[in-house]
């Protein structure tokens, strides 16, 4: 039986865009909630993505214009080695094309 957080490669289309090492796979939640429960939408773009080399699936999160991109970097290092069930975990952070994307685990209901 397959992992829940991974997809079987029949699924990909041939067409999706690869960042960094990972396949993006469809834009998350546009527009399906209220606007104060999608307040962080002005911060960032979702999309569910698949890591190209392992199968798994993730959230990658673009940073948006505007935000502190350099911050972000300088203190990625210290956020993905924290281990506390109250945080999200961060895996990756990849910089392609002057935008900043943050991967994230994938939570499933």
């Amino acid at each position: 039986m397959e992992n829940q957080n991974t997809v079987s490669r029949e699924v990909i289309t041939s067409d999706m865009v690869s960042i960094g090492g990972y396949e993006l796979l469809e834009k998350q939640n546009e527009g399906s909630k209220s606007n104060e429960v999608m307040k962080h939408r002005e911060l960032f773009d979702e999309y569910k993505a698949r890591r190209q080399n392992t199968n798994e699936l993730v959230l990658m999160a673009r940073m948006k214009n505007g935000l502190d991109v350099e911050s972000i970097e300088s203190r990625f290092s210290q956020l993905k080695e924290c281990d506390c069930e109250f945080l999200v975990r961060y895996l990756d952070l990849v910089k392609e094309n002057d935008a900043l994307w943050v991967v994230i685990p994938v939570v499933i209901n």
